[in-house]
């Protein structure tokens, strides 16, 4: 709040605001689960800080635990549920950790309307259907160099992952890449049906652990999607990646 003109005026401060923007995009990149109206609902936040303290430490720095709740139910507003009165129920810490990040969990409080699923559609079409999994993402890319195997039930490779457009010269942006590993027999078909420069679909979920002072962080993939599955998406989303 602030007076202008003598007058008190309510304004969102520009990184608020960018703040919301962000939280509002990372959901919608991972979930397209939109709790009605009415319906009770639990969440649970965690904000992880950088810090000279040991990994997992409690947080004491700013901001404020509520500052911190506020953002985010806000931002989750109308793309994760219909109002943030909803929230009965909330969940909150504050650690540090060698990877600054915030996580956030939902869950209805009613059993029946429980997310038990992750969906993707395009123009209402339903491009996939598939377990759902804490901090999961679906990577859209090309296996970047050789498959190798690691233990006795596991491989590992790079994938490549476009970036998109800038927006102002209308050039493709460099590439990311991700360090993914598969076991089992997500693992074996991998080995046996896919490789260098092959395009792959697949969710996974991303890890991090500290082994000896080194701190290793990937991508374990959960399941490949399959062709069907992608023929069911529009042209648009079978364009031929940029590389």
């Amino acid at each position: 709040m602030c007076v202008r003109f003598g007058k008190q005026v309510t304004y969102t401060p520009k990184q608020t605001s960018e703040y919301e923007k962000l939280v509002k995009a990372s959901y919608m990149a991972v979930s397209k689960m939109f709790f009605k109206k009415d319906i009770p609902l639990e969440i649970d936040i965690s904000a992880f800080f950088n810090g000279k303290f040991s990994n997992n430490a409690w947080a004491t720095k700013k901001p404020d635990s509520d500052n911190i709740i506020k953002i985010v139910l806000d931002g989750l507003n109308k793309v994760a549920y219909y109002d943030d009165a909803q929230i009965c129920k909330i969940h909150f810490e504050k650690r540090y950790s060698n990877i600054p990040r915030v996580e956030v969990k939902i869950k209805s409080l009613e059993e029946k309307s429980n997310m038990k699923t992750t969906k993707i559609y395009d123009d209402e079409k339903m491009v996939y259907s598939g377990n759902c999994y804490v901090n999961t993402v679906i990577f859209r890319g090309r296996i970047y160099d050789e498959i190798k195997e690691i233990k006795s039930n596991g491989v590992k490779f790079l994938l490549q992952i476009s970036n998109g457009k800038d927006d102002i010269t209308g050039n493709w942006n460099k590439p990311t890449f991700a360090e993914c590993c598969a076991f089992g027999e997500t693992a074996k078909r991998i080995a046996k049906e896919y490789k260098p420069k092959d395009e792959i679909w697949l969710t996974a979920k991303y890890y991090s652990k500290e082994v000896d002072g080194k701190y290793y962080k990937g991508f374990i993939v959960r399941e490949i999607i399959t062709e069907q599955e992608i023929e069911k998406a529009s042209e648009e989303l079978l364009d031929d990646l940029p590389f």
